[in-house]
Parts: structure tokens; C-alpha cells; sequence
């Protein structure tokens, strides 16, 4: 047998029988239940080559968007890691939301999932290149907590992040900083974009997600996910300075 030939039905083989495992709670899901598939459809076909397909290829580059189309049942997807996250962690995670996505959203025509390290897409809709406009919260169970009055703080803190987010190639930037208005209390911070989007569309996305997060400011940790986009502060390092 040709050797080429060999290499793709081997790579198609992996693709259809990744384990699905049963791990850690999602930090947040949600789900389309307004439209269902059937076991054995074209589209689930699909969309398990699709997820399978964005565990696969996702790690090497921590952002992928993939397409499987055909009988006129076609599924999109995206998978993002958290910036920073070593193509062995995203890989962990991935497996992870594979399953969790499968288990949470089971049948449902179009989902979403994040976990600490990674979140996961899929829809009947092409969504490339097309910014999302709903933000979720998620509050941090980390019981430290900072002044109401370093509210205006954390604003100026994360703006900066979005402008050197905007501005670089991975559309990501982290940072500590220390907040006067809670006795030097640090902050760790991270924003982050889908990379199928502009850089403008990804300053827009992150100032909107901004201005949910502090709108809701409690004074403890917390973030704002979408597909399009992420928003997140802590007062622990939730990632490695």
C-alpha cells in the first residue's frame, strides 16, 4: 500500500476513535435546545469528525476553526486555549471539553464549553470571522477580595491589557498589577480573542466584556467568556508570571 494512502487512513482512524473520558466539571456550558440531531445523522457524523479533528489539531497552534460540510448538513467549529497553556495542558483540556461538550450538550444542534484552559464551539452556522455579542459570567470561588473603590483601578488595568491584546498576533495579553486603592493587593489579569477575528473586532469584543465585568464588580474575582472573546481577573496567580 502507498505509504501517503497508509499516513491518512491511520490519521482518519485516530480521528474516529479518541477516548471520550469523564473529568472535571466545566467552569461554564451552554446550549442550543431550540433544534436536536439524531444518533447516526450526516450531522452527527460530522460533528464527531469535527471535534475530534479541532482535539487533533487544536494544541499546535492553541486557536483552530474547522469545517466538516457535505448532505447538506454542515457543522463548524472552533477550539481556543487559554494563552499561555503548553500545547500539553490544551491537549488535556481539550479531551476534556470533547466530552464534556458531548455529555452536556448530547443531541443538541449547537454548544459552547469552557474549562480553566480551554473552551470549545460548535454550530450549524458558520460563525468565522463573525463576533459573538453575548458575554457569561463566571465568579471566582478564590475568597480574596479587593475595595469596591478599585473598581476604576481594574478598568484602567484591563484597557491596557485589551490594547496590547488588539495589537499583537495571538490577540492575548496577561499582566499583574498592584491596586493602591486595596493596600498594594495584587491583581492578575487576562484578555484574550478568538483568532478568526480582526483586531479591531477584537477590541470591541474585549472593551464590551470590560464593561460587563466591572458592571458586575463585587469586589472578588471573576471573568466574562464568549466565543469571540474572554475577560478575566483574579487576586491569585491563575497563571505563571
Amino acid at each position: 500500500m502507498d505509504g501517503k494512502k497508509l499516513c491518512l487512513i491511520l490519521h482518519l482512524f485516530a480521528i474516529l476513535f479518541v477516548p471520550m473520558v469523564a473529568g472535571v466539571e466545566p467552569a461554564f456550558y451552554r446550549c442550543d435546545t431550540n433544534k436536536n440531531f439524531t444518533t447516526g445523522s450526516p450531522y452527527d457524523k460530522h460533528l464527531r469528525i469535527l471535534l475530534r479533528t479541532l482535539y487533533f489539531k487544536t494544541p499546535a497552534t492553541g486557536y483552530e476553526f474547522v469545517s466538516v460540510e457535505g448532505e447538506n448538513e454542515p457543522v463548524y467549529g472552533s477550539a481556543l486555549c487559554r494563552g499561555g497553556v503548553s500545547p500539553a495542558d490544551c491537549r488535556t483540556c481539550l479531551l476534556e471539553a470533547v466530552a464534556g461538550i458531548q455529555r452536556s450538550c448530547s443531541f443538541n444542534i449547537a454548544g459552547n464549553i469552557w474549562y480553566e484552559h480551554c473552551s470549545l464551539t460548535y454550530s450549524d452556522i458558520d460563525f468565522f470571522g463573525h463576533p459573538f455579542s453575548t458575554g457569561y459570567l463566571i465568579r471566582s470561588e478564590y475568597d480574596v477580595s479587593s475595595s469596591l473603590s478599585s473598581k476604576a483601578e481594574i478598568g484602567k488595568f484591563l484597557n491596557q491589557l485589551s490594547d496590547e491584546a488588539s495589537a499583537s498576533k495571538k490577540l492575548f495579553a496577561r499582566a499583574v498589577a498592584e491596586l493602591e486603592e486595596s493596600s498594594g493587593l495584587k491583581v492578575f489579569g487576562l484578555v484574550q480573542c478568538a483568532l478568526d477575528i480582526s483586531s479591531s473586532n477584537c477590541a470591541d469584543c474585549i472593551h464590551d466584556r470590560i464593561n460587563d465585568l466591572l458592571f458586575l464588580y463585587d469586589g472578588k474575582g471573576a471573568q466574562i467568556v464568549s466565543v469571540t472573546c474572554n475577560v478575566r481577573i483574579e487576586f491569585f496567580p491563575f497563571f505563571q508570571t
